[in-house]
């Protein structure tokens, strides 16, 4: 079902604050090898979002060089590298989210390694977020098992490209037709976002700094965490104004694995 929000109460305050000061978004970037498409995601998100930060968590690749970072700007990417591999997605993503509670961070996205952010991407995520989603996620163009996520729904004749221009004109499309609306999840763990409070009173364990449950390395990690919000009350929202690509398949799989069919590797 596809819902217009309604601003009310203490929600309406948060939405007049980010209008006037722009809240810090946060992404989470979990990096095994394959560090040309995390380098497209790191430079697309920072490029495209007003105050971001960006933090690269890598799960103790043998080709981690941090020289190869320095192109970015030191105040608005994070490195850390765990120095031995453990095949853990989620160990990546509670690192993360806890470096950017560290940071003041007010948004925390946990991504994907394998994304290319578009313009205004965030201006949908921000908007239902300050409107009282609990976590939300965009739309993309590889959405896996959660089909309601995919474009192809809202933009018609939508082709698999990751030229620049092609998918900053499908975001503004987006925003144009579909702004202020969101439905029902559940939502797909490759980009999802909430405020930094959720994740503090959603946290699996926070003593120990585990907000996806630890058991879940590789997958299952977002569906678990998002059965374990709803059943706290945490709503989850897909955003019909935001999209974000996906190349798919190199954060989970990252020694090379093909990607599901119809889905572009570069």
């Amino acid at each position: 079902m596809r819902l217009k929000l309604v601003v009310r109460g203490p929600a309406k305050q948060l939405e007049a604050h980010f209008k006037v000061h722009q809240p810090l978004i946060a992404a989470v970037i979990p990096t095994y090898n394959q560090f040309d498409y995390a380098r497209i995601a790191v430079e697309t998100f920072l490029k495209n979002t007003a105050r971001s930060l960006a933090i690269l968590v890598d799960d103790g690749s043998p080709q981690w060089n941090p020289a190869a970072w320095r192109m970015f700007p030191k105040d608005r990417l994070i490195l850390f590298r765990f120095p031995k591999n453990d095949k853990n997605l989620t160990r990546s993503w509670n690192k993360g989210v806890q470096l950017a509670l560290e940071h003041r961070a007010q948004i925390i996205v946990a991504a994907n390694s394998d994304l290319k952010f578009p313009p205004m991407w965030s201006k949908g995520v921000v908007e239902a977020l300050a409107e009282g989603a609990g976590v939300v996620g965009p739309l993309t163009n590889a959405p896996g098992h959660r089909t309601r996520q995919n474009v192809n729904r809202f933009i018609d004749n939508f082709k698999v490209d990751d030229d620049s221009d092609y998918i900053a004109e499908v975001s503004r499309k987006l925003i144009e037709k579909n702004l202020g609306m969101t439905e029902k999840g559940p939502l797909n763990g490759f980009c999802i976002a909430a405020m930094a409070d959720t994740w503090i009173k959603g946290a699996f364990n926070i003593s120990d700094g585990y907000f996806f449950n630890p058991k879940n390395k590789m997958v299952k990690n977002e569906d678990e965490l998002i059965g374990r919000w709803k059943k706290m009350g945490i709503t989850n929202r897909i955003v019909c104004s935001s999209f974000v690509f996906h190349y798919r398949g190199v954060t989970r799989f990252p020694t090379g694995r093909q990607a599901g069919k119809g889905h572009l590797r570069i």
